[in-house]
């Protein structure tokens, strides 16, 4: 499992999907730690969306995102992302 650089971003999320669970119409966005797709493996990036995916679980409106893609990060681990969170029933888009 991958670890974020910031050990508090989880609390975090979890808070923050809390206190919009009085807007469900509301899109939200999560974002996934640069570290994650600029020196994670795939497995780690993998992981990272599967966790966004059950924190967003039963909630719609929930987005996956990257923040700021730094300029070094390998363009096939962004790809790989995006293939991997659109194989995800919660990150379809239709």
């Amino acid at each position: 499992m991958c670890t974020p650089t910031d050990d508090a971003k989880p609390v975090v999320r979890v808070a923050f999907l809390k206190a919009m669970e009085a807007w469900p119409d509301v899109k939200v966005r999560v974002n996934l730690p640069p570290s994650i797709y600029t020196e994670g493996s795939r497995s780690e990036i993998a992981a990272e969306v599967d966790a966004v995916a059950a924190l967003g679980a039963g909630r719609p409106n929930v987005l996956l995102g990257t923040g700021c893609i730094p300029y070094e990060t390998d363009p096939d681990n962004i790809l790989f992302l995006r293939e991997y969170a659109a194989g995800c029933d919660r990150f379809r888009q239709e």
